[in-house]
């Protein structure tokens, strides 16, 4: 897409609550908006784990994603996790989401991780997972809700793709 570009959210911090409303409005997270202004304060980084990175279409924010530590505590054993991938509405299947999903992977594997994890309750978002090279590690119940939970082997290239995110 033409004018896609990414900053890491340390470089933009003023962006910390947008993407919280973002993710407040579009999933049901629980919890007060304090604790989550406070997990995303923690990616403002500039790369590493953990970091995120907001995807602007020219100059307009239109969507994030989050490399972090941890992201289910059922699962300390695995890290690190792609989180809180997010597209706004009126900027979903132009490819943002894929152009999301590889940067952060791009991130992992400069951070010297073999392995990047994932978990996700929407069927859709499995499919998209699932044509970017992603694979279903288990289905579980977490918070009450049913979850996929997926990883990606990091050697190598990323798979070539047709598609949009």
């Amino acid at each position: 897409m033409d004018g896609l570009r990414f900053v890491p959210l340390g470089e933009r911090p003023d962006l910390i609550r947008t993407t919280v409303g973002w993710h407040l409005a579009e999933f049901d997270l629980g919890g007060d908006a304090a604790f989550w202004l406070a997990a995303r304060s923690e990616e403002a980084q500039p790369g590493g784990i953990p970091s995120a990175w907001i995807a602007f279409v020219d100059e307009l924010p239109v969507g994030s994603v989050s490399l972090t530590v941890r992201n289910m505590d059922t699962h300390p054993e695995l890290t690190p996790w792609l989180a809180a991938l997010y597209v706004h509405a009126s900027f979903r299947g132009q490819g943002i989401g894929t152009a999301l999903v590889r940067r952060c992977e791009d991130e992992a594997r400069s951070a010297g991780a073999d392995r990047i994890y994932l978990y996700t309750e929407r069927a859709r978002a499995r499919e998209l997972y699932r044509r970017l090279g992603w694979a279903v590690r288990s289905s579980e119940l977490y918070e009450g809700e049913l979850v996929w939970v997926m990883e990606r082997d990091l050697g190598g290239e990323p798979p070539s793709v047709n598609a949009v995110g």
